[in-house]
């Protein structure tokens, strides 16, 4: 995530989470509130920055995993307000979204996995292989994206969907 500088762990469930965001460090402790394993983890801040949410995991098929993140926080000051009405907070978030893949899928294509000590062969569920050529590039997929916004009205809040059902047609579309 690009703006944690640490996180460290203070508990069974308690965490301490310090970041950097426009150059204000900002720092709490969260209590994991929920933790249902591959499904969904829950989390609010017991002291220090107010915020609470939860990342849920869907799984849609063998290749691929739905992944909602549903984040509130509470502003604090004139930059924080500026900031949220630019839509800075949830283009962070996106990116974070981005990144997170981007590492799961390069995690589990280029290691092995463990699952009960025993090595699993099959990372399909993980990743797409590189080898098969039916995987939209980001361009496509940002195109479709697009056209699916400007279809729903331009509305904001619903991108990470659109960017997720763009993908998920051109998948489809290019196995057929």
């Amino acid at each position: 995530m690009e703006a944690v500088e640490e996180i460290r762990r203070e508990g069974e469930t308690r965490l301490f989470w310090r970041t950097r965001i426009g150059g204000m460090e900002k720092s709490w402790k969260a209590e994991i509130t929920s933790q249902i394993p591959d499904k969904q983890i829950a989390w609010a801040s017991v002291d220090g920055t107010p915020n609470a949410g939860v990342v849920t995991f869907e799984e849609l098929g063998p290749e691929r995993t739905k992944v909602k993140i549903l984040i509130d926080y509470q502003l604090e000051g004139i930059l924080e307000k500026a900031g949220d009405a630019l839509g800075i907070p949830s283009n962070r978030v996106e990116g974070d979204l981005m990144r997170f893949r981007q590492y799961v899928e390069r995690k589990f294509k280029k290691s092995e996995f463990h699952r009960n000590g025993a090595d699993v062969a099959d990372h399909s569920r993980f990743y797409r292989d590189a080898a098969v050529s039916n995987e939209p590039t980001h361009e496509e997929i940002a195109a479709r994206a697009y056209e699916i916004f400007l279809k729903r009205g331009s509305a904001p809040g619903r991108e990470i969907e659109d960017w997720l059902e763009a993908e998920k047609e051109l998948i489809d579309k290019k196995k057929r």
